[in-house]
């Protein structure tokens, strides 16, 4: 409870048909960075810390970090990933895959997640 009022956090974001081949992990993106927003103020500093440490896989920080820069001060203190990291596809999807994993495990409330416009998104 937040207020008297049950906690919901929430991310969105949103594809763009001009955006698809130039950014094409650009609402997931959005939606990471409004998601490491919410968990790093004051009233989520139990949640962050139960969750920097489930977040310690080193492949799965330089893959979110790498490709999602917006996600690093959810892990500990550690430096973001070089520019020049090559992560493949695969690497993304399972270090995506386990990050929200333990982001869903941690939270204490749901999570809504909103990806709007998925057909430009290749």
């Amino acid at each position: 409870e937040h207020g008297g009022k049950e906690l919901v956090v929430c991310a969105w974001g949103k594809y763009s048909k001009l955006q698809s081949a130039a950014a094409p992990f650009s609402a997931i993106s959005d939606a990471l960075g409004q998601l490491a927003v919410e968990l790093v103020k004051e009233e989520h500093a139990h949640l962050l810390k139960k969750l920097r440490k489930k977040l310690c896989n080193d492949d799965t920080k330089m893959a979110m970090t790498s490709t999602f820069p917006s996600v690093t001060p959810l892990f500990d203190s550690m430096e973001s990933a070089p520019a020049s990291v090559a992560t493949s596809l695969s690497q993304v999807k399972e270090a995506f895959t386990d990050f929200m994993s333990c982001v869903c495990t941690c939270l204490e409330c749901p999570l809504l997640w909103f990806l709007d416009d998925l057909q430009w998104s290749d």
